[in-house]
């Protein structure tokens, strides 16, 4: 459904924006990139480990996240927590009272 939906079926396309392929042909300078993932969920896990991996060698400044729990909103809600205000202050955003 994706190949279809998203790339008119063209596989050509889809690798064309394939997240390593581009992390491995180009470098993103000046470029934050946050990679979360659950301790419960061993596949996420080991693909946020590599992303973030590949992302720091194209010269994107990684940070990690591994929660408690697996692929769930739960964890979502907790990453957010944690990830959120630090994405703000390198972003410059302030909060407001």
């Amino acid at each position: 459904h994706t190949l279809t939906a998203l790339f008119g079926g063209s596989v050509a396309a889809m690798r064309a924006h394939d997240p390593s392929t581009l992390l491995a042909a180009h470098r993103y300078p000046g470029v934050t990139a946050w990679f979360a993932a659950g301790a419960d969920d061993p596949g996420r896990l080991a693909v946020a480990k590599r992303m973030a991996a590949q992302a720091r060698k194209a010269g994107i400044l990684t940070e990690e996240f591994i929660g408690i729990g697996g692929h769930n909103w739960q964890f979502a809600g907790n990453a957010f927590v944690r990830v959120l205000p630090e994405l703000c202050t390198q972003l410059g955003i302030v909060g407001q009272a």
